[in-house]
Order: structure tokens, then sequence, then C-alpha cells
């Protein structure tokens, strides 16, 4: 879904379908929607990739008890997305430092990492 604020924002959305419909050749599937606000999904949902990895997981605990802390903290986000596949070699060397994780923890992301960068 695309959601959009105003009516500028729709024409907009509403023109680039267009465009994708012509270079495709098929009718896209993506709606496009009024935004009507914002829903937090479920918390089994919130950090998914991260809540895979137990000893990962442990050392968030430990930082952020609290789920709301745990699922608003930037630094569960940048691990989470990474863990995903997502990032690149020069964010994760600048920013493992300030997220706070044990040596032990940053040296499993650091393995991991191996694999990706």
């Amino acid at each position: 879904m695309i959601f959009v604020h105003s009516v500028a924002q729709e024409d907009e959305a509403r023109t680039s379908e267009g465009r994708l419909v012509e270079i495709h050749r098929r009718p896209l599937v993506t709606e496009i929607v009024p935004y009507s606000g914002f829903n937090r999904a479920e918390s089994f949902h919130q950090k998914y990739r991260l809540r895979l990895d137990p000893f990962l997981m442990k050392a968030f605990r430990d930082r952020f008890p609290d789920e709301r802390a745990f699922v608003d903290s930037t630094a569960a986000a940048r691990v989470n997305g990474f863990l995903a596949g997502f990032g690149n070699p020069s964010i994760y060397n600048r920013e493992v430092p300030l997220w706070g994780l044990s040596g032990e923890a940053w040296e499993r992301l650091r393995r991991i990492a191996a694999g990706r960068l």
C-alpha cells in the first residue's frame, strides 16, 4: 500500500502508477489509499529477525527489559535490519560501537557480518 497525505501526493502516486503499468503492461496490485494513522504491529512482528537469534535477543533484553523500549530502540532496529540482510559495511563498522552490545554479542554479529560484508 502507498499511503498518501494529500491530493498532490495522490496525483504523484497515480502518475507513477500509470508509468509503471505502461512499462510492465499489467496492472499494479499496490493500493493507493489515504493515510489514516499509524498502527503498531503486534509485538511478535517487531524486530522479527533479531527475535530469531536467542543470544542477541538476550543481549538486547538485558539492555531493554521493557518491551516498548526494546521495540523503539534504534540499536535494535539497526541490528534487526542487518540480520535481515540490509546495510553496508561502512555503516556497520561505524555504528556497532554505538549499539551498546557486549563483546560477545558484537563478536557474534561480526561473524554474521563476515558472511555478508
